[in-house]
């Protein structure tokens, strides 16, 4: 076998593939640094996907080896929807859609794995999986324009609506769960949560609504006009009842969960940004709700080299992660320590009201840590919190996590470039969200099976020039491409895809070409409450009962169990 590989100059043929996939979905800006920090996500993303189950996507390196059902969704767009690889996308969805419980009288039916560690042993204990697959279908749908999948899946996406009537849901139409089952499900030998969020975590009740949305669209396409009218009903008691049971007016803050008694816990934690950045169409709070979301979050939790699981000023919070004395590591888990997954929405929701400088601060540190620290060219589980050297940042858990990269390389495309093709509409938008420096980028991305827009941005001497061309025109789908003036305001540039479209703004207006349809000035939205926006920093004065006390969040932990 190896005079074989050698033979046929196996490495060679290596490189080849390599480099025909770093160009496919090829990247590059005048921040070289950035560039090639994108480059090196996209390529370690590859190293997760595997088959030995089935198409799915291992969580992290060196352990962690298992297809989780959590990680591969939260990981699918970047590892596969942004590098056009929609045949293994699929693939993925429907592996883990042929190991749905599909028994009525169990309490996980309609239920993807949560983890399948071999073919006897698939376990569904999350509530948090399938919702975030059923959101990967609408968007790999978008993506590729597969619209007969969307007849193929609709079944197993009723199957979990059905779960959930049956088992969890509550009265007031939001979806329970138990303590540990969200993404943040570290237990005491195997029992007590560390971080209790039942029994309505804010994260879980958003894809709730969006699991519900994607039924809604999915129903609409096929003609199911019973189901419409019933997700639209369910829908929009969800987005109520939300607003009305998580958000405490006195403060202006989202709850992180709601007991079964409705006591809001007002723990300061990054899944509230979740609820902003989760739904795909329909939002589940108004703008000014979700800005102050945005600056509760990062004024409390958001350290130059990412955002803390839990506000340092709350008595349970871990400054560090791993070899500690006084406590164990996974009372740290997800009680203070950093995870690389969660700059992904940071830098999402930043970027949706306009927040670049502070977006790309945090992603240019990602880029470092990435390139010249910890493990060279992937992007590490986590991260202490509180750091003494912050050109030599103590990183922790797995050295690789695929959803580390996967939401690295995600935004790139989706958030810097604002690329969202919507097949279903027959439309894609790019909305581009440039950071100061970048006077030159050029991106390929896939538009359909079949086809790429190769956009290409130039700005110099106070002109932008923004080139779109594709590969094979598709002249059914229309395009929005909103591009910054030189004044402040957006252009909106409105065209067919059926040839090649080219912008030029200048300080005295926008001259498009091509097959535009029209082309209009807007305001840019105001988010005045954001303008304070600042990073946090770690507060060395506070004395954490965590370094005080001996397994301090153990004995409370115990101390709380009901016997």
């Amino acid at each position: 076998m190896v005079a074989e590989a050698i033979s046929g100059d196996a490495v060679s043929r290596h490189k080849k593939r390599v480099y025909d996939f770093l160009i496919g979905s090829y990247f590059w800006s005048s921040d070289a640094e950035y560039s090639k920090a994108v480059m090196w996500a996209r390529l370690a993303s590859q190293s997760f996907v595997n088959t030995e189950f089935g198409y799915g996507i291992w969580a992290g390196f060196p352990w962690f080896k298992d297809i989780w059902g959590r990680d591969s969704f939260i990981s699918l767009p970047g590892v596969c929807l942004v590098n056009g690889q929609f045949d293994i996308a699929r693939e993925i969805i429907e592996n883990f859609a042929t190991m749905q419980n599909g028994d009525p009288l169990s309490v996980n039916y309609g239920r993807i794995p949560n983890r399948v560690t071999s073919k006897d042993n698939i376990i569904y204990n999350t509530t948090d999986g399938t919702p975030w697959m059923i959101r990967c279908v609408l968007e790999y749908i978008n993506h590729s324009g597969d619209r007969a999948f969307a007849k193929k899946i609709y079944p197993v996406i009723k199957r979990f609506i059905e779960g959930v009537e049956k088992n969890y849901l509550d009265n007031d139409g939001l979806m329970k769960h138990q303590d540990p089952d969200t993404w943040m499900d570290a237990k005491i030998e195997g029992v007590i949560p560390w971080s209790p969020r039942g029994c309505k975590a804010n994260d879980i009740q958003a894809l709730w609504f969006e699991s519900i949305m994607v039924a809604q669209q999915l129903a609409h396409i096929l003609g199911e006009k019973t189901d419409e009218i019933k997700y639209n009903s369910m829908s929009d008691k969800i987005k109520q009842t939300f607003n009305d049971k998580f958000w405490d007016y006195n403060n202006n803050v989202l709850a992180d969960r709601v007991s079964d008694t409705d006591q809001l816990d007002l723990s300061v934690r990054p899944n509230q940004l979740m609820t902003i950045t989760i739904p795909q169409g329909d939002t589940l709070l108004s703008s000014e709700r979700a800005q102050y979301i945005v600056k509760n979050s990062v004024n409390n939790l958001l350290f130059p080299w990412g955002i803390c699981s839990l506000a340092q000023d709350h008595s349970e919070f871990h400054p560090y992660h791993n070899n500690q004395v006084m406590y164990h590591k996974d009372a740290a888990y997800h009680n203070g320590t950093i995870w690389g997954w969660n700059a992904g929405f940071t830098i999402s929701a930043l970027l949706k009201f306009n927040k670049v400088s502070m977006a790309y601060e945090l992603s240019k540190n990602l880029a470092n840590q990435m390139l010249h620290q910890g493990y060279r060219g992937t992007m590490s589980e986590n991260l202490d919190a509180y750091q003494a050297d912050h050109d030599n940042l103590v990183e922790s858990g797995t050295y690789s996590q695929a959803w580390s990269v996967a939401e690295y390389a995600r935004n790139t495309y989706q958030d810097y470039i604002g690329y969202k093709p919507e097949l279903l509409l027959e439309r894609v938008t790019i909305s581009p969200k440039l950071p100061h420096g970048w006077h030159h980028a050029v991106v390929r991305l896939q538009l359909g099976v079949d086809s790429k827009i190769l956009f290409n941005i130039t700005i110099e001497d106070e002109i932008a020039t923004y080139n779109v061309d594709i590969e094979k025109p598709m002249s059914n789908i229309s395009a929005l491409i909103n591009v910054p003036s030189l004044s402040g305001e957006i252009w909106m540039v409105h065209a067919m895809l059926g040839q090649s479209i080219k912008i030029t703004v200048k300080r005295d207006g926008c001259i498009a070409e091509g097959a535009i349809i029209k082309c209009e000035k807007n305001s840019v939205d105001s988010y005045q409450i954001l303008d304070d926006l600042s990073f946090a920093a770690p507060n060395c004065n506070l004395q954490h009962q965590s370094l005080k006390e001996n397994n301090y969040l153990l004995h409370k932990r115990a101390s709380d169990v009901v016997i």
